[in-house]
């Protein structure tokens, strides 16, 4: 890692810089002063994938307040690890990571659940995605992780396509997913090993 100065980001810790259909994306650490940002990307990246599958207008708001705006990264910033996509002085995406939630079986105390994956449609198939799993795979956290899970929607064949491509392959496991709490639809859960597991591994 290491620091650059452009657009105001002096003394900001940097993970990455690259080049993307001329324009420059940083990648980087997310700051407390992200969170509206963070916000607006998560609620228009899922209303956008997601809205049209929702019986009412009620139940897409109350999916996005509780679990995709400002009040909600207020809460798990210092839990999660987020890593952000900036290109100008702009958030246009982000990834989000932490220890794994309880109900994924036979997941350990050394695992990681890869949690969320968005970036703003007009910045799709720019690498994006992929600058910000590298950056999570280098990251210190996972140096010594075993597993790592993700949830996908098996419709969403972009998100599946980049995943496989990383090598994560299904576990068998489903996610409930509600609307209202009631049961809609399931995920399906993937797991990539890491760091030799479970061949050659010395945890």
């Amino acid at each position: 890692m290491y620091t650059i100065g452009r657009n105001g980001l002096f003394g900001l810790q940097v993970i990455g810089v690259r080049k993307t259909y001329n324009e420059l994306v940083i990648i980087r650490p997310a700051q407390h002063t992200d969170l509206d940002d963070l916000g607006f990307v998560a609620k228009v990246s899922y209303e956008e994938a997601f809205g049209r599958f929702f019986n009412d207008k009620e139940s897409l708001e109350i999916e996005t307040k509780e679990r995709r705006s400002r009040s909600y990264f207020e809460t798990v910033m210092d839990r999660d690890t987020i890593i952000v996509a900036q290109i100008d002085d702009s958030v246009v995406g982000y990834l989000q990571f932490g220890s794994p939630s309880e109900d994924i079986q036979d997941a350990t105390d050394t695992d990681i659940e890869f949690r969320r994956l968005y970036i703003l449609s007009e910045f799709h198939r720019k690498g994006i995605g992929s600058q910000l799993i590298d950056a999570m795979l280098a990251h210190e956290n996972l140096m010594t992780a075993r597993k790592l899970y993700v949830e996908v929607w098996k419709q969403n064949e972009a998100a599946l396509g980049l995943y496989q491509k990383y090598g994560f392959e299904f576990t068998g496991q489903q996610r409930p997913f509600f609307e209202q709490g009631e049961i809609v639809g399931y995920d399906d859960l993937m797991v990539k090993y890491l760091n030799g597991f479970p061949n050659g591994s010395s945890f």
